[in-house]
């Protein structure tokens, strides 16, 4: 997606902001310019009340004054103010002209600067205030357009980056991680300043006890540790020197999120209170806004699922010849969790023996070597496993204790890594076995993915018995 569409959501509030708004937010984000600028502004007028006797020209430092009330904060106005103050003073000293009505301009002088330094003050909360409200506004637009037209992966991580950095500017930060909480563990989503992609951190629950910590108060938490032992937050410190560090819990009504993690120079201090206050807002935004994607990924999945399970059904449904409904079953369930081969076994338990049906690898099906083979159910270990438990056993690894030398040795010799065994019933007898092959070692099934296969499985069932009391 190019980036001028990607970031369209994100510059929309401030298209509409007022100019004047903008023009203050660029003055403030460039304090050091200014105040160099206004020092000029300072000197100048220093210089033409110096050369011009006889007339009064320290009203005119109201000028550069102003503009540093506009453009940095009420700490550097109000001594901007006193040098100016200072500067006005001399100038009387040297003109000898220090007289009640001067004392009366300096006293003027003085009642516009702390008039100058409220309105620094007022306005570096409104400036904060409005980032901050921008920020949630881009947020909350962005979120609605990836949940709206259902865009939910590079999009959501675009949103994260650009929320995380632009919250990292309020906060002074020089670094900043988004840690996710999934499945007990702790994985990096977006991230700033720490020289690495961010996906690549990931640490165990215990391991971060500090975004522990925050998630169970919900609230923030804040540390300084530039003398002390980085442990708490090991992730981020494998990365970056850690000074001052701030967590953020997000969470999306009860359910725990994630944190966010910051850190800045010792030299800024520490986080406000108002900083905290309104960071916190932010990061359960963030929080509320990542669980919605999941929830409509979620959706989005479980409606693709219940599609390929209806599909499925209809295909059972569509013969009642034995091999034709076997064909189908396979080719659906090896095409749904992209698998290498798969074998389906007759159960007869009364007899205690399992027959094969249809074998399926390399893209074919086998008509001839395997088909029509009985093992005793308890050749096969895993086997037994599945038929006796009534649940599907999955194997990730030919070093899989629960393999005997039988199974082993066949997955050895035809390159299969891993298995996925799933019984089929009819009125809780298993009447079918069918056993998926995938040559990748480690290769793990989530929940979803075997749920789904028993679904799927449950149809094969009917229909296997359906074909079977038809031949019969």
């Amino acid at each position: 997606m190019p980036d001028t569409e990607s970031n369209a959501s994100f510059e929309a509030m401030r298209r509409r902001h007022p100019r004047l708004l903008n023009a203050i937010s660029w003055l403030r984000a460039h304090p050091v310019l200014c105040g160099v600028a206004g020092a000029v502004g300072i000197g100048a007028v220093f210089v033409l009340d110096m050369s011009v006797t006889g007339y009064l020209m320290s009203g005119f430092y109201v000028i550069p004054l102003f503009f540093l009330a506009l453009a940095v904060n009420w700490r550097a106005v109000a001594f901007a103010g006193a040098v100016c103050i200072a500067l006005s003073a001399f100038v009387f000293v040297w003109e000898d002209s220090l007289s009640p009505d001067r004392w009366l301009v300096l006293l003027y002088a003085l009642m516009v600067g702390v008039a100058l330094v409220a309105l620094s003050y007022l306005i570096g909360r409104l400036s904060t205030m409005t980032d901050y409200a921008e920020l949630r506004a881009q947020l909350s637009e962005a979120g609605a357009d990836i949940l709206g037209s259902g865009r939910t992966g590079d999009d959501l991580d675009e949103l994260l980056e650009y929320a995380l950095e632009r919250l990292g500017e309020q906060l002074s930060a020089t670094n900043g991680i988004l840690l996710l909480l999934e499945n007990g563990e702790w994985t990096g989503r977006a991230g700033f300043g720490l020289g690495v992609d961010a996906r690549q951190v990931v640490a165990r629950y215990p391991e971060v006890p500090l975004a522990a910590q925050a998630l169970r108060t919900d609230a923030a938490v804040s540390r300084d540790f530039t003398d002390g032992d980085p442990a708490p937050v090991a992730p981020l410190a494998a990365h970056v020197r850690l000074e001052r560090v701030l967590v953020l819990p997000m969470r999306s009504l009860e359910r725990e999120v994630g944190v966010v993690v910051y850190n800045r120079p010792q030299d800024e201090g520490e986080y406000s209170r108002e900083q905290v206050a309104l960071a916190e807002g932010l990061a359960r935004y963030i929080g509320v806004t990542v669980d919605n994607v999941r929830l409509l990924s979620e959706l989005s999945t479980r409606r693709r699922d219940l599609e390929l399970v209806r599909d499925s059904s209809l295909d059972f449904a569509q013969s009642i010849d034995m091999e034709e409904v076997l064909e189908a079953v396979v080719s659906r369930l090896v095409g749904v969790l992209d698998m290498h081969a798969c074998d389906i076994y007759e159960v007869d338990v009364e007899a205690g023996v399992m027959r094969n049906l249809v074998s399926y690898d390399d893209g074919e099906f086998d008509s001839s070597e395997w088909l029509g083979r009985e093992y005793p159910i308890e050749y096969f270990a895993t086997s037994a496993m599945a038929i006796r438990s009534h649940r599907p056993v999955t194997v990730t690894s030919i070093d899989d204790p629960r393999l005997n030398y039988a199974e082993r040795d066949l997955m050895k010799r035809w390159g299969h890594n891993t298995e996925l065994i799933i019984p089929l019933r009819i009125r809780e007898q298993v009447i079918a076995l069918v056993e998926l092959f995938d040559d990748r070692e480690g290769r793990a099934f989530s929940d979803e993915e075997v749920e789904l296969a028993r679904s799927i499985c449950r149809f094969a069932a009917l229909a296997i018995d359906k074909a079977r009391l038809f031949d019969r």
